[in-house]
């Protein structure tokens, strides 16, 4: 396979014959403005060039086994956005140990210039990722090999966290011992910690967004008694409708809000007038879910997820209703007509059903001989059917505002609790990053 060695070069890369007596140093002197220095010593390098030696990559290149076949260089250069910063920068290092170890060692080697703050992670993060994978969709199969030594500790920790993750066959070698450099600076620094961090603030998005069984598998890797699981396992439960109670980390968690509600299935809808006509407790409590649950994906704009689980509501809506008569039919505009006439005498309920009705295509056409453009059925239809967006044009765009309106009317007749994932989230987030 072949190989690319990658290295930030810093302050310290070249030594200096200061003086006849043979008097060598590093080039880097904190009261020197190193960028001058190094630009001054570019411009005479064939004069000077015996006089400068390598360090750091000499110490790699004469003891490794494994040779590069290109070496590509990180040199800083701020004149355009920090030029007060700027008196430390390396590009011009970077182009004299460019030319050293392609006239010693025959390496082909690149510069790549880092215009940004070296200092700032946030700054360093997407030139680095747009370098790396540039380079990898180039050149899929070669190897990185990544030399911690040199450059700023920024540059070492984006460059760390970046390339295993865009190339998994990347290696980072360490070195033992460089003259004239701290040995901490050389020494392996253990990222488990840092992996788990940014781990566990995925988990962190993956729960804002309601994907409960991925933000599962993700803290459980990083830890198996992270106490967040306990209220990640109620979201998973809930998105599948299980509400079984089991064990709680600590006895007092049995009463937190979130636990009770989901342990003692308190409902999340209060009309006491729509709850009467429900077969049983647990009917008017899923019911509830069905339309929390639609109601936090409209929240979070995601249409597909809305559609279906508003859908999903209506059908187990009608199912319930007819659950005391033992109605079998398979037809929703057939049911849905059934429950409207069924329920003529009990005000809200009509309403919540004339709601529903308005915007099912089917019941339209089949029960009422009318004609309207899109409706909750036939979006969820072309969703689950044929695999398209809700969304496809400027009418769509329309219709689905009508459908979210709607929808509104309804919770807002059931007096619907519409807080109950977001303090699920948070509760979450609250044990998310505790030890």
């Amino acid at each position: 396979m072949r190989k690319i060695l990658f290295n930030n070069i810093g302050n310290r890369h070249l030594r200096y014959i200061f003086n006849e007596k043979g008097q060598e140093k590093n080039l880097y002197n904190e009261k020197t403005n190193f960028k001058k220095i190094t630009k001054q010593l570019l411009e005479k390098y064939d004069q000077e060039k015996d006089k400068v030696s390598l360090e750091i990559l000499k110490q790699y290149l004469d003891n490794t086994d494994e040779k590069p076949d290109e070496i590509i260089l990180f040199g800083t250069d701020q004149e355009k956005n920090n030029p007060k910063k700027s008196g430390q920068d390396t590009y011009w290092a970077a182009l004299i140990v460019k030319k050293i170890i392609e006239e010693k060692y025959g390496f082909p080697v690149r510069v790549e210039k880092i215009e940004q703050n070296p200092s700032d992670e946030n700054e360093l993060l997407p030139r680095y990722q747009q370098i790396f994978v540039s380079l990898k969709y180039k050149e899929p199969d070669k190897q990185w090999i990544f030399l911690d030594a040199g450059g700023t500790p920024q540059q070492k920790f984006v460059c760390k966290l970046l390339m295993p993750e865009i190339n998994p066959h990347t290696k980072i070698p360490y070195l033992g011992n460089v003259a004239g450099i701290d040995e901490q600076d050389l020494r392996q620094k253990n990222l488990e910690k840092i992996d788990a961090f940014y781990a566990l603030k995925n988990a962190k998005k993956l729960v804002e967004e309601g994907h409960f069984a991925s933000a599962h598998k993700v803290v459980e890797q990083v830890n198996s008694k992270n106490k967040s699981l306990f209220f990640i396992r109620i979201g998973e439960n809930r998105l599948k409708n299980i509400y079984e109670p089991f064990s709680t980390p600590k006895k007092n968690l049995r009463e937190h809000p979130v636990v009770k509600q989901y342990f003692d299935k308190e409902p999340l809808i209060n009309n006491p007038q729509v709850n009467s006509v429900f077969p049983g407790n647990d009917e008017w409590f899923l019911y509830g879910e069905y339309l929390a649950r639609a109601d936090f994906y409209l929240r979070k704009d995601n249409k597909e997820m809305f559609i279906l689980t508003f859908n999903q509501s209506l059908e187990f809506l009608l199912d319930a209703l007819l659950k005391k008569d033992g109605d079998k039919t398979d037809s929703l505009p057939l049911k849905l007509d059934r429950n409207l006439k069924k329920f003529e005498n009990i005000p809200d309920l009509k309403a919540i059903l004339d709601i529903y009705a308005a915007i099912n295509v089917g019941y339209q056409k089949h029960m009422l001989g009318k004609t309207i453009p899109m409706g909750l059925d036939s979006l969820r239809n072309r969703l689950a059917h044929e695999g398209k967006p809700v969304i496809l044009n400027k009418s769509d765009e329309q219709n689905y505002r009508k459908i979210t309106e709607k929808f509104k009317e309804i919770i807002e007749k059931l007096s619907l609790d519409t807080g109950s994932y977001a303090r699920l989230n948070e509760a979450i987030k609250e044990n998310l990053f505790l030890p």
